[in-house]
């Protein structure tokens, strides 16, 4: 009954067009052609952008649960080679190789503890150490420049301090008993979420040592399980994943290699420039870059005003410092980035800088920033696919 009904509607409906198209003349035709059209591309990025909403706050909300599901697949792409080598070549059994394999990284995670973390420990807190005596320097730097910017501050404190009324306000915010109820919840939760985020990335040993033992037939699950689609739409999905995959892995292996001699060469262009903790901000800095430009943001933002403002540093620090960024920059672009990725994803720069964002503000955090490349080289391989076998067939069907 309904669908009669419904078919019915559809007829009326399509006759009362028909109907009102006889009454216009070809220029009125067009005009409500070009708005249908414009209707239906707003209705479009409407639907898109809340699908977008959508899906960024159900991942922002089980953020604890799909992020640590991320780390231990994005490693598991990065390590999958180790374990096939160790299976193809040495004739290991997946189990026992993944076993070599953690018992060899935890080797290495020790080493890198024993031998590498105290150094780095110990510039960190010199790091930290420093700041008070950089803000000194700032401050004195600024005043010396600006000499009313000091008396302006003082004035505004002082305006404050008057304001005051001897407390009053800290009496209305504080003196309320809810207030203490609120914060001590407030400290709960977040005590809580600290501890159920802990608890999560704990299990990312465990998804990960499953990722790199087991083995699934994806494809042949694909195939068992879409047996009624159409089989040119089939292989044109397969076509879709096997690229998404493609991407993914020659994007992650490439970055985090990329990533680490960027922050080697960082750290001893820096070290030996002589900058303070040049070394860990550097290599920190490199390895930021796996989001793609993340850490050269951070960095610039970080070690030209330390350069500037460190005891010994000045303006000719600052440009050595700028140098060797412009360097090792270049040095990624035209050798690193060609010679271990090439043009798996074909972005040009401008792009991945909106893709980084986009997709960043789509998922509501890092998430969304770390595959914002392989995401967007993904719609780019489908908007190849639609126009080179798709739209021809649509255009060819309207001309008809």
């Amino acid at each position: 009954m309904l669908k009669i009904l419904l078919q019915e509607s559809t007829h009326i409906v399509a006759l009362l067009a028909n109907k009102f198209l006889k009454m216009l003349n070809v220029i009125q035709k067009k005009i409500v052609s070009w708005a249908i059209v414009c209707v239906a591309i707003v209705v479009l990025v409407l639907f898109t952008l809340s699908i977008f909403m959508m899906l960024g706050r159900f991942l922002s909300f089980f953020s604890v649960v799909f992020t640590p599901l991320a780390v231990s697949a994005i490693i598991a792409i990065i390590f999958k080679p180790i374990i096939d080598f160790l299976v193809n070549v040495f004739k290991f059994k997946p189990i026992y190789a993944v076993l070599t394999f953690f018992i060899f990284l935890t080797g290495a995670i020790s080493l890198i503890l024993i031998f590498a973390l105290p150094p780095a420990f110990m510039q960190l807190r010199e790091l930290i150490k420093s700041i008070p005596d950089a803000i000194h320097t700032l401050s004195a730097h600024l005043f010396e420049r600006f000499p009313d910017l000091k008396q302006e501050i003082s004035r505004q404190i002082q305006n404050f301090r008057e304001s005051d009324l001897e407390g009053e306000w800290i009496r209305k915010i504080f003196g309320n008993w809810k207030v203490y109820v609120l914060a001590f919840f407030g400290a709960t939760s977040k005590i809580v979420g600290i501890a159920s985020t802990i608890a999560a990335f704990a299990v990312v040993p465990i998804y990960l040592f499953y990722m790199l033992s087991s083995k699934p037939d994806f494809s042949k699950y694909f195939e068992n399980n879409t047996k009624w689609l159409k089989k040119n739409i089939r292989d044109d999905i397969k076509f879709l994943v096997g690229q998404f995959a493609d991407i993914l892995t020659a994007f992650f292996r490439g970055q985090i290699l990329i990533g680490v001699i960027m922050g080697l060469l960082y750290g001893i262009g820096f070290s030996f420039v002589g900058i303070k903790f040049g070394f860990i901000i550097g290599f920190i800095t490199g390895i930021l870059n796996i989001v793609p430009y993340f850490g050269t943001i951070i960095g610039l933002s970080v070690i030209l005003p330390l350069s500037f403002f460190q005891y010994d540093g000045g303006l000719t620090l600052t440009i050595l410092a700028a140098s060797i960024f412009t360097a090792v920059q270049l040095i990624e672009s035209y050798a690193l980035t060609p010679i271990i990725m090439g043009d798996r994803t074909g972005l040009h720069p401008t792009a991945i800088i909106f893709s980084v964002f986009f997709w960043g503000v789509a998922f509501n955090g890092i998430l969304g920033m770390i595959l914002a490349i392989p995401l967007t080289a993904f719609f780019v391989v489908l908007w190849r696919l639609l126009n080179e076998r798709y739209l021809p067939i649509l255009i060819s069907q309207k001309n008809d």
